[in-house]
């Protein structure tokens, strides 16, 4: 269920991308066999667009409310409170240069899977067991 998750939310973040939205909140949803929706939500510190921001406050909602005991039919990711990617303040206390790299680093893997498919090329976290 993790991997299948992480991939969808790959998926949302390519569009997100393209589009030039950031995110400011993200939603976890599960929905059990009876049909029962349980959804969490967490607000991020600072619009984002980056994956790896996105990916530890999945990973972080998904530590505090997946239960190994409840029998799940889906998962999902909601992205929420989008807003017009307008530049990024600058941290005085963190390199630029590393944010700049992760930056670049985003965008190639965005036109790989624009290119040639979403499942071309993959996160580790999406296809490694992360817990």
């Amino acid at each position: 269920l993790w991997a299948r998750t992480i991939r969808r939310m790959e998926e949302a973040l390519a569009t997100l991308h393209r589009e030039g939205q950031l995110i400011g909140e993200l939603g976890l949803y599960f929905r059990d066999k009876d049909f029962q929706c349980y959804h969490y939500t967490m607000v991020l510190e600072a619009s984002s667009a980056s994956f790896s921001t996105i990916l530890s406050a999945l990973r972080l909602l998904w530590k505090q409310h997946f239960r190994k005991e409840r029998l799940l039919r889906s998962t999902g990711v909601s992205l929420l409170r989008l807003s017009k990617d307008q530049g990024v303040q600058m941290n005085l206390f963190e390199r630029p240069e590393k944010l700049l790299k992760n930056e670049r680093l985003e965008r190639v893997k965005a036109l790989i899977q624009e290119r040639f498919g979403h499942f071309a090329m993959q996160s580790a976290s999406s296809v490694a067991k992360t817990f």
